[in-house]
């Protein structure tokens, strides 16, 4: 199969588990495993959450500063990777993050704030949505729901934000994170991340924004896609579609070129279970009420 970063280019890779790559010949290892299982945990915790529908207003979506979302390739064989496995960190593949930023992590961005009361941020904020949103390249930008648990949960193991607190509440730092958490960055990322320690310590565009996910991120969670171009052939959107079911697809111009189905949520199929449950402890009601009546009708009649 073929992945596609930024940094990386195409490559000609093998999925495999985490821990099935000898990256180390310690007990650092067993760290590797530990991040491994915790991802397919959230993989799998993932399949039984409901995703918000991508936001709609007047008949487009609607952007909204701080959504996160990862670019990557438009390529079928790329975007089949992506769905079935999840936005893996590199590792996954056998590549070793490339830029030393955050290895063992996915990459997410944000979505930039335009209404800074600093104009030159502001004017930055805005190049950056156009270059996202609107450049003419061989790529898409998928959205996640950040409303979704799973995905406060892996916002939480952000790695620049873990560098953050390190550096400015240290003392803070076991009651923010677990015994476990704090394993996986000091023992198998952060030595080997020294591009991102401070992307979240300096207010600078676009790497205050980012985020390094330890793992990946389960594709269930994507609830959009920009395809940045209005021309786009019927079957690739279908098979797109197909591959993120979850996700509403638009051009450059916000308007929309699919949209998934409404899906019950898990409170909706409960009220309605709850509704059948109560019509047929009334239609029984008024079954036994009609045989009580006749039963009745057919006594008086035997007694005349």
């Amino acid at each position: 199969m073929k992945i596609q970063g930024a940094n990386l280019g195409e490559k000609e890779v093998e999925y495999k588990l985490l821990s099935e790559y000898p990256f180390f010949n310690d007990e650092r290892q067993e760290v590797v495993k530990k991040l491994e299982q915790l991802y397919l945990k959230y993989q799998e915790d993932s399949k039984e959450t409901d995703i918000r529908p991508f936001p709609q207003k007047d008949g487009k979506v609607e952007i909204l500063p701080g959504m996160i979302n990862h670019r990557c390739s438009n390529s079928l064989e790329s975007l089949r990777t992506l769905s079935q496995y999840g936005i893996l960190a590199s590792e996954w593949f056998g590549q070793i993050e490339s830029e030393r930023e955050g290895v063992f992590c996915s990459f997410i961005d944000r979505i930039h704030a335009e209404d800074n009361s600093d104009k030159r941020k502001q004017d930055r904020a805005r190049i950056l949505n156009l270059q996202r949103l609107k450049s003419m390249s061989n790529d898409i930008v998928l959205f996640f729901d950040n409303t979704n648990p799973i995905m406060e949960q892996l916002l939480n193991l952000d790695y620049f934000e873990y560098e953050k607190a390190k550096q400015r509440m240290p003392e803070k730092l076991t009651e923010i994170y677990t015994s476990d958490e704090i394993e996986l960055f000091e023992k198998i990322i952060e030595p080997f991340s020294p591009g991102g320690r401070n992307y979240h310590t300096k207010e600078m565009l676009p790497y205050c924004d980012w985020s390094a996910i330890p793992g990946g991120i389960p594709s269930i969670l994507v609830n959009g896609i920009c395809t940045k171009t209005k021309s786009y052939d019927n079957e690739y959107i279908e098979e797109v579609s197909k591959l993120f079911p979850n996700a509403t697809i638009f051009n450059s111009e916000l308007e929309i070129i699919y949209a998934p189905k409404k899906k019950k949520s898990t409170q909706e199929f409960g009220e309605e279970t709850l509704k059948e449950q109560n019509d047929t402890a009334l239609l029984d009601e008024i079954a036994q009420t009609q045989a009580n009546q006749e039963k009745t009708i057919t006594n008086q009649r035997e007694n005349k």
